[in-house]
C-alpha cells in the first residue's frame, strides 16, 4: 500500500480510485490529511491527485413484452479513461458494452462504470439502451465538471472566553486550469456570534 499527505481529503470518498503519477490506486483508508492506497505509487512531491468519477446506469423495460438481445453502451467522452465496471462489460476504445440478453416486461437492473478524467474541463457521459424490437435506442446522459473551487475554513483562536472574539480563516482555491470570474464566499455565522470584522482579503 501507499500513504500519501495531501492538504485535504474532502473531495475524496473512501473505495474511490483516484490517479497519480500516471498510476492508478483505490483508496483503502483516508483522513483529513493522508490518503492509503491499496497498491503502490510514485509520483513528485506536490504532484496532483485526480479523483475517478462513478457512474450508475439504470435499465428497465417499461413495455409489455420481453425485449430480447438488450445491449447497453455508454461512450466515454474524450478525455475520460475507463477503470473498472460491475458487472464486467466489454470494452473497445472509449465505447463500453454490457450485454443484458432478454429482459421481461418492467424488469430493471443497474450497472457501475468507474471513469477516470485525464484533465480538467466539462465531460458528458452519453449511455444508450437497445434491444432486437425496440426501434431507436433509448439514451440519457450526465455532465459533470471536473476541478473547480474548493473552500476550507479554520480558526486560529479554538479556545476563547465568553465575550472575546474568535478569529476564522476562509481561503477559496481554484483548481481549474482556467480562471473562474464573479467569485463570491459567504460565512454563516453559529448562533451566539456576531460578526465584528475583516481583517483581510488576500488574492495570490
Amino acid at each position: 500500500s501507499t500513504l500519501l499527505r495531501v492538504n485535504d481529503s474532502s473531495q475524496i470518498a473512501l473505495g474511490q480510485y483516484v490517479s497519480m503519477g500516471g498510476a492508478t490506486a483505490r483508496v483503502v483508508d483516508l483522513s483529513p490529511t493522508t490518503l492509503t492506497l491499496a497498491s503502490p505509487v510514485s509520483a513528485a512531491l506536490g504532484a496532483q491527485v485526480r479523483a475517478a468519477i462513478t457512474y450508475t446506469l439504470t435499465y428497465q423495460n417499461t413495455g409489455t413484452a420481453t425485449a430480447t438481445n438488450t445491449v447497453l453502451t455508454d461512450n466515454l467522452p474524450a478525455g475520460m479513461d475507463f477503470i473498472a465496471a460491475e458487472p464486467m462489460p466489454s470494452v473497445a476504445g472509449n465505447t463500453v458494452t454490457w450485454n443484458l440478453g432478454s429482459l421481461d416486461p418492467q424488469a430493471s437492473g443497474s450497472v457501475q462504470l468507474i471513469a477516470l478524467p485525464t484533465m480538467p474541463g466539462s465531460y458528458t457521459n452519453q449511455a444508450s439502451a437497445q434491444c432486437d424490437a425496440c426501434g431507436t435506442a433509448v439514451q440519457a446522459s450526465a455532465t459533470t465538471s471536473v476541478e473547480g473551487l474548493v473552500v476550507t475554513k479554520r480558526t486560529t483562536t479554538p479556545t476563547v472566553r465568553a465575550g472575546g472574539s474568535a478569529e476564522y480563516v476562509i481561503e477559496v482555491r481554484n483548481t481549474a486550469a482556467t480562471d473562474i470570474s464573479g467569485v463570491s464566499v459567504t460565512d454563516v455565522l453559529a448562533s451566539g456570534f456576531t460578526y465584528a470584522s475583516t481583517a483581510e482579503v488576500l488574492n495570490d
